[in-house]
């Protein structure tokens, strides 16, 4: 009698942790990673990431503009705006507030040079230098040990994104809104 409650008691407990085991929050691997979590999926999917070169043009008597530039007229990784999708994003600790690590904005295309570009900002003779970057609110929880889970409260019209963190602004991971 004591060998088979001694056996269910182990069955029982190796389930539960089995169980455990099973139910771990997938996070990206490495810190500074940001992964695609489409819903009722439980693959993560990495952002493409893309070192961004600097550029300015304009001349003496004409605004100066910088901006960052990426190659390329879309991104690999690819959503539709009517699907339910948040993205990972893994950090050193989830303590922080994400707000102050986390940037999105909205990429222009320059379809003859084939690129992509942000605008960052703009320099005049007469009116100075001007932020021009339009950042993109998000909502967000902690996620996991390391992460946080962040998601849109409004429908974004579609073009292409880029995530920056606050450790590597030029690395851009970017998404196509469809």
């Amino acid at each position: 009698m004591k060998t088979i409650t001694l056996l269910l008691s182990m069955l029982v407990i190796g389930k539960s942790w089995g169980q455990e085991v099973n139910e771990k929050i997938l996070e990206p691997e490495f810190a500074g990673d940001i992964a695609l979590l489409r819903d009722g999926s439980n693959d993560l999917e990495t952002l493409e990431k893309i070192q961004s070169a600097g550029r300015s043009k304009g001349g003496a008597y004409s605004k100066i503009k910088s901006m960052a530039v990426v190659p390329g007229l879309a991104s690999r990784v690819r959503v539709h705006n009517r699907d339910k999708y948040s993205f990972i994003v893994k950090w050193t600790s989830n303590e922080i507030d994400p707000r102050s690590i986390i940037n999105i904005f909205k990429l222009e295309k320059d379809e003859k040079k084939g690129e992509r570009f942000v605008l960052i900002a703009t320099a005049g003779t007469y009116s100075g230098l001007k932020s021009t970057i339009e950042f993109i609110p998000f909502k967000y929880e902690k996620y996991g040990e390391k992460s946080y889970r962040i998601w849109f409260d409004q429908n974004m019209e579609p073009g292409e994104y880029a995530l920056t963190l606050s450790d590597s602004r030029n690395l851009f991971n970017l998404f196509t809104l469809l």
